[in-house]
């Protein structure tokens, strides 16, 4: 097809504009693509990605202090569901290497890929669990979620989308849970894996974790009981991993938990605990710096309203 013919086959601009239509979709809906599945009732309890931040923020998540709401435009929350697409390729790659542990869910209907474990060291089984097809039906064929016609698909290969259900913990002495990207299993050793992304400019100036990563993943090693996690950050120009290898630390998942127990005994004391910045610019990127700077700021009834919550949750 020559360069003239090319330019007649293009719509004339303004009939079709649908990168238009998805920018006003994007600055009025927010979604999740790349969502995981979660027991409801966690968000009760403490997150590992949160406590290692700002106790105070902490609290006044959970008491409803009002936050300053940042819109997220089209190009902010694709920028976010390119890093879960990172997430779910990296998470591919290992389950086709077939050292990823875990478990699948069929894209299509939501049921659980067969599993098939790996291998058996002692009384425990290692390994992963190898998405074969849906238990719940077969889905080699399925009819389009979406509804279309059958005969769109009628006669091509067709096996079903599983999608990677990312391993989760749950502490119960301390109320806290946790999520983690995956797990290696290489010959009898377990590994944590966690993904990050970045831009190139970010990325070329990486020597070490970025700051909080690390206490993130000591929380993950404890509540999974593991001694080593894989943290790899990706650049998003070039697609060039850099990897660090966290070994567990004792000392400082004490110091973790340590500040987990500060912040529930502050919670069931009704105290805030100390602001952390030292002025408003220091907390900038923060939605509770107004609040936090605010020294005659009202907490009796956002107390009263917790309480009262906390009574009716049980």
């Amino acid at each position: 097809m020559g360069l003239k013919d090319m330019l007649k086959s293009i719509k004339e601009p303004g009939s079709i504009n649908l990168s238009k239509d998805l920018d006003l979709y994007l600055s009025t809906k927010f979604f999740d693509l790349h969502s995981v599945d979660r027991q409801s009732g966690w968000s009760k309890n403490m997150h590992a990605s949160s406590i290692s931040g700002c106790a105070r923020g902490e609290v006044y998540s959970r008491i409803s202090v009002p936050a300053k709401e940042e819109k997220i435009s089209p190009r902010v929350q694709r920028i976010f569901d390119n890093g879960s697409s990172f997430h779910e390729r990296m998470q591919n790659y290992y389950k086709r290497m077939k050292v990823l542990w875990g478990t699948w869910r069929c894209h299509g209907c939501g049921g659980y890929g067969v599993p098939q474990v790996m291998k058996t060291v002692g009384d425990e089984k290692e390994g992963q669990l190898i998405p074969t097809g849906c238990k719940f039906r077969n889905c080699t064929e399925p009819p389009c979620p979406l509804g279309f016609p059958t005969e769109w698909v009628a006669g091509m290969d067709i096996r079903p989308f599983m999608r990677y259900i990312e391993p989760g913990f749950y502490v119960d002495r301390y109320h806290l849970s946790g999520y983690t990207d995956g797990i290696i299993v290489t010959g009898n050793e377990r590994t944590i894996l966690e993904l990050k992304s970045m831009n190139g400019e970010q990325h070329s100036k990486l020597v070490a974790p970025v700051s909080g990563h690390t206490d993130q993943i000591q929380v993950y090693m404890y509540g999974f009981n593991l001694e080593y996690a894989s943290l790899q950050y990706e650049n998003k120009n070039n697609q060039q991993v850099k990897e660090f290898v966290i070994e567990r630390d004792p000392k400082r998942i004490g110091e973790l938990l340590g500040g987990v127990e500060f912040i529930w005994n502050c919670l069931s004391t009704s105290q805030i605990p100390p602001r952390v910045c030292r002025l408003p610019v220091d907390g900038r990127f923060c939605g509770f710096v107004e609040a936090c700077f605010d020294d005659f700021f009202d907490y009796d009834p956002l107390w009263e309203a917790y309480k009262q919550r906390q009574s009716e949750e049980g």
